[in-house]
């Protein structure tokens, strides 16, 4: 135990600390709109020219009913980067089920959707839903938002403990303290307390932490919440939190975490269980609320979504931190395609094309990546999702 120490800093760019960012202002008029104003002007003059109409989306345009609109042959979406080692599969394996082809970026929830409801891209992928907030951004943009759920994951603890083989057993009491910089070493009592017999290093903590908006990090924080007023006070369940100080690396990304918490001994930090899988790291197993030491698993995650006994809506828009139930892992949560639900005609055909492939087809992709694919009994209500992507009336 002592005095929290200062941060160090990371030298990669994927683990330097991001600064807060604002979703960009769009201009009411941009060079392209007033270059297509001006465009649709002079053809207006021309006697049965064609009219130019503006659809929902900024900076793009619609032709009128006499013109066939031209075929969508890319998709764009960014967003989580728990769910990137699957949309990287789909770019892949939709490339020979399109048109359109599929392009990812792994970017983190936060900015994933922000920029679906900028227009940036054509769909977000988060593993948070859409806050109130975020809801009445995109109605003033683009309209409603459909939340299309295409896998559930777990976040597991991660830590890199030379020479201590088998998994270190932790609480939810012990995480907080860890992460409120009360428990410093692992050699703490609190933490032997769960580990008897296991000969836990003098070794001080290092806190490994995401610095850009995640998914993840909600998870997280909301589990820590869960388990502890104290910390439900004073930082609460978001993705951008106001971190307690500790002795701490920031990472970008989940590959950023991963690869930090892999050169530093003595760490501890959280990711999803693919990337942690692939990377070699210590998985602690976490207490459930049966009392269980569970490590986190595509069937840890099922056993929480159990819990609801088959009343879960289809959107899957329910919390699976510290469920009930035997063999449920307690921080565990789905992953969320968003778009709009009106769309320009190509484009409402094109991503309801996509859509309903994702979650036929797209979910044999899941098997391998410690994901759980959307359970078979709801899939017919995911295909009701995907109906109401609707055409845009013209303008």
């Amino acid at each position: 135990r002592g005095a929290a120490a200062s941060t160090p800093r990371l030298a990669e760019p994927e683990t330097e600390r991001l600064a807060p960012q604002a979703a960009p202002r769009r201009p009411l008029v941009t060079p392209a709109r007033l270059g297509l104003l001006v465009a649709a002007l002079a053809l207006g003059l021309v006697a049965g020219a064609a009219v130019v109409k503006w659809d929902a989306a900024p900076d793009r345009v619609a032709p009128d009913a006499a013109a066939a609109p031209a075929a969508v042959t890319l998709l764009k979406a960014s967003g989580s980067t728990a769910a990137q080692p699957l949309l990287e599969r789909w770019v892949t394996a939709y490339a020979g089920a399109g048109p359109p082809a599929l392009e990812y970026a792994g970017t983190g929830s936060t900015r994933g959707v922000a920029a679906m409801i900028e227009g940036v891209t054509d769909f977000g992928v988060t593993d948070v839903p859409l806050t109130e907030g975020q809801l009445r951004s995109a109605a003033n943009v683009g309209g409603e938002v459909l939340h299309l759920p295409v896998a559930v994951g777990a976040v597991a603890a991660v830590y890199n403990l030379p020479g201590v083989a088998g998994p270190v057993r932790l609480t939810g009491p012990a995480l907080v303290a860890i992460f409120l910089g009360k428990v410093t070493a692992w050699d703490d009592d609190a933490l032997k307390l769960t580990n008897p017999g296991v000969a836990l290093p003098a070794l001080a903590i290092t806190v490994v932490r995401r610095g850009d908006g995640s998914g993840a990090t909600y998870l997280w924080t909301d589990y820590l919440s869960t388990v502890s007023a104290e910390w439900r006070a004073r930082v609460g369940a978001t993705a951008e939190p106001e971190w307690p100080p500790t002795r701490s690396l920031v990472a970008r990304g989940s590959e950023g975490v991963a690869r930090a918490v892999a050169r530093t001994p003595g760490a501890l930090g959280y990711l999803e269980l693919s990337h942690a899988a692939a990377h070699g790291l210590g998985v602690a197993a976490v207490k459930n609320r049966q009392g269980e030491f569970v490590t986190p698993s595509p069937a840890g995650a099922q056993a929480a979504l159990d819990s609801y006994g088959g009343a879960v809506p289809a959107d899957l828009r329910v919390s699976l931190i510290d469920r009930p139930g035997a063999g449920s892992y307690p921080v565990a949560g789905p992953t969320w395609l968003v778009a709009y639900r009106r769309q320009p005609p190509a484009k409402a055909e094109a991503l309801r094309r996509f859509l309903t492939w994702a979650v036929r087809d797209g979910q044999a992709h899941a098997e391998g990546l410690n994901l759980l694919a959307v359970p078979a009994p709801l899939r017919p209500g995911l295909d009701a999702i995907v109906a109401t992507v609707t055409d845009a009336p013209a303008k």
